[in-house]
Formats: structure tokens, sequence, C-alpha cells
């Protein structure tokens, strides 16, 4: 080979090698829920807002999606790097081995009650109502935060509670529900309205528990999850990403209670102009 040919093929081969360093491969984030997401009807409000700042945002990233209850989820991202959680009330329990975003994904109208539509439980809901040794109980979600108000409820009356650890939580307790094996549930209403389900239901406001839930997006404190958090902090800047949030959570929960989510939103963005 001459020396020209030889030299013309480095610079092929440096050329190719430059490039290549030059493409950075996308961040892998694992997201676990309790849904599976993949299935149609099944893109939640939190989803959505993340799919918007993956289209926005400056560094590329991938999501892939893996069903696992509450349970094993907690006990998969303590060991995982790049798997993350949405939904997620912040407590300082789950700060300790989570890293969350500095922004609430989504913000929901304060959590209801869930009875059948005949049931003698009346609104606002309180525990008194219900008997001590009743025989129907109260349906919640094993390892979930309903937030400092009902968490501390729950732990006030564990014998009027049932803790239920299954996949697809919402649609389990509905159905426990409709055969009568439960007096209500804690759940959103508008989680309930997304479900296809003939089981008539009402939703009771619970005495003390007015304030609306914020649900965060968390990840494991290793060097991906703080990366993939960074990237979703910048990417919620982004100038469309307010008109965007607020739309979605018209569209979510009706303009009744997306009322109730004003100041929040407020909030919110009056921190990002």
């Amino acid at each position: 080979m001459s020396i020209k040919r030889f030299y013309i093929s480095f610079l092929v081969l440096l050329y190719a090698v430059d490039c290549k360093a030059l493409t950075v491969a996308p961040l892998e984030m694992v997201l676990i829920s309790d849904t599976d997401l993949t299935t149609k009807g099944n893109k939640s409000l939190a989803l959505n807002m993340l799919e918007l700042i993956q289209e926005k945002s400056k560094t590329p990233f991938v999501i892939s999606h893996m069903l696992a209850t509450p349970t094993r989820a907690f006990k998969l991202i303590k060991r995982s790097p790049n798997h993350c959680m949405f939904n997620l009330i912040k407590t300082p329990e789950r700060e300790d081995f989570l890293l969350f975003m500095h922004k609430p994904l989504s913000i929901f109208p304060p959590i209801r009650l869930i009875t059948n539509a005949d049931s003698s439980l009346k609104s606002p809901f309180e525990f008194s109502q219900l008997k001590p040794n009743a025989h129907l109980k109260i349906g919640a979600l094993k390892d979930r935060s309903y937030g400092h108000f009902l968490d501390r409820a729950l732990q006030n009356h564990r014998d009027l509670i049932y803790l239920s650890s299954q996949s697809n939580s919402s649609m389990s307790l509905l159905g426990m529900l409709g055969k009568s094996r439960l007096a209500g549930f804690l759940e959103y209403s508008s989680s309930i309205q997304e479900l296809d389900t003939n089981i008539p239901f009402k939703a009771l406001a619970i005495a003390g528990n007015s304030q609306p839930v914020k649900g965060y997006l968390a990840c494991s404190k290793a060097s991906t999850g703080t990366e993939i958090i960074d990237t979703i902090n910048e990417g919620f800047k982004h100038p469309d990403i307010e008109r965007q949030y607020r739309n979605l959570h018209q569209l979510s929960f009706g303009e009744q209670e997306v009322k109730l989510l004003e100041g929040s939103f407020n909030n919110i963005f009056d921190n990002e102009r």
C-alpha cells in the first residue's frame, strides 16, 4: 500500500472513530408500574407528561416499562441504577433511597373513598362511620403513601383496613367492592372513571383530607438515576410545558376538579418565570 493510500485510509478510520465518539447513546429509563402501561387506554396523565418532556428534552432518553407491585418495585429500584417509579408522594423515608424530580410530574385532586353507589356511608367520610368489628373493611394498597393525613389515619385504624399487594390494584380493589367484600377503598375518582367496568360506584370526600396530592417521578440514587432526574428537571423548564401541563390536567379531571389544583399550578410555574 502506498503512503498516500495508507494516509487516506487512516483519515477515514480516524473520522469514523470521532463520529462514533460524538454519538451519545440515549439514557435508558426503566419505568416500574403496577399497571401495564403498554395496554391501550392505560396511558396515564403522568406518562403523557413524561413523554412530552422526552419530546422536548435536549438530552435523549428512552423509556421501557416493567410491571411490578409497589413492594417489589421498591426492592428493585434499590439495586437497579436506571429504574424509576412515578406518581409517588414524596416522603422522608423514600428520600433516603430515591432521588425525586424537583417538580411534581402530576397533581391530583384529593383522594376519595370509592364505595358502592348504594352504600350507606356518607360524605364526607369519617372512619367513625365504620364499626370496629365490621365485617367489611376499607381497602388500601400496601406500601403506597396516601399523603401524611391519610397515612396517619390508616395507622390509627389498622383494624378497619384491608391492605392489598396485588398488581393492577385499582381494578383488584374495585372487583372486591363489586363482590361486596369491601366497604370501600382509597383511590382518585379519576383513576376509577378510566377503568372499563360496569360496577356502579360513588366517590366520597374524606373529612380532613382536602389537599391536592403531588405525584413525582423518582429514580434510583445511582449515577444513572441522577442523570435521568437531571434530564427530566431540565426538560420540565421548556416553555411549552406549562401550557401542556395545565391542558393535560384539564382533560384528565374536568373543569370542576381542576379548579382545586389552580393554586398548585401557580406555585409550580411562578418559580419558573
